[in-house]
């Protein structure tokens, strides 16, 4: 990803990058070395990810380990709207469920609880 030949996914690379192709890919990459506990010291092109219209999130493959592709599970967030964010999991049997905190006025004026929707 973000190489020298541009973003790159599954082997292709993708000739028409939008900002939001980058996001995903960027996120979904940022969870999978977050997972493996590497941070960015694992170069970003050592593995790849699903993004773009259309893709399901996943992992294609990885250097190194190849098991780690199939053992580890990519899943979409939009934590706001205009916003991305991927949680990456060791095992395919999750149901990822995404819960929207909206602060009370009270709560944005810095004394108060939140409120669960």
């Amino acid at each position: 990803m973000l190489g020298r030949e541009g973003l790159v996914n599954g082997g292709r690379i993708k000739l028409y990058c939008t900002e939001t192709n980058v996001a995903e890919a960027w996120t979904r990459k940022e969870a999978f070395l977050k997972a493996l506990g590497h941070g960015l010291a694992r170069p970003l092109d050592s593995f790849d990810v699903t993004f773009g219209p259309g893709e399901s999130p996943r992992l294609l493959r990885t250097l190194g380990d190849p098991s780690e592709a199939d053992r580890f599970s990519l899943h979409a967030l939009e934590p706001e709207a205009g916003y991305l964010g991927a949680v990456a999991i060791t095992g395919h049997d999750w149901h990822v469920r995404q819960v929207t905190w909206h602060w009370s006025e009270r709560h944005r004026a810095g004394r108060g609880k939140m409120e669960r929707s």
